[in-house]
């Protein structure tokens, strides 16, 4: 767990009303699976989004860590399990027309938003400034705006 963004989170409930506890997870602690899976409060981890077939997933409930599985299915670390989220997954990630894969992905937005089983509190931004002269120049990846093909720059006058 990362002290300062944790305590600037806990700052920022206390200030609207909610009582908060700060318990920092030590490294040993955190390599324990049924302790973070049963963590009996907010975690708060840095996790990349998208609408990935592998991202969107992780929601599901068969992702969830539970006795059953000796706590070593990984992904849904909220533990939240909705059977109506897990339908809106499968359709997501099963159909190809897109109207009815958009629908899919709205009814998991809906529930997702409204039951809150997640709740995205920082956004980490990575800015990457480039001259105007300085062309082809593009990201690593689609989430990623760090140039790394440098060997198809071209300089313009």
């Amino acid at each position: 767990m990362h002290e300062p963004a944790s305590a600037a989170i806990a700052d920022a409930w206390q200030r609207i009303g909610i009582a908060v506890s700060v318990d920092l997870v030590p490294p040993q602690r955190a390599q324990d699976r049924e302790y973070r899976a049963t963590f009996p409060s907010f975690d708060l981890i840095e996790l990349a989004t998208d609408l990935s077939p592998r991202m969107v997933n992780r929601w599901h409930s068969r992702q969830t860590p539970l006795p059953q599985n000796r706590f070593v299915v990984t992904g849904n670390g909220s533990r939240y399990q909705n059977p109506a989220l897990d339908g809106a997954i499968d359709r997501y990630l099963t159909t190809i027309p897109r109207d009815a894969r958009l629908q899919a992905l709205a009814e998991m937005i809906h529930i997702q938003t409204d039951q809150l089983s997640a709740m995205g509190l920082i956004h980490t931004v990575t800015p990457t400034l480039v001259d105007n002269r300085l062309q082809h120049v593009t990201g690593k990846g689609t989430r990623s705006t760090e140039s790394w093909n440098a060997q198809e720059w071209e300089l313009v006058s």
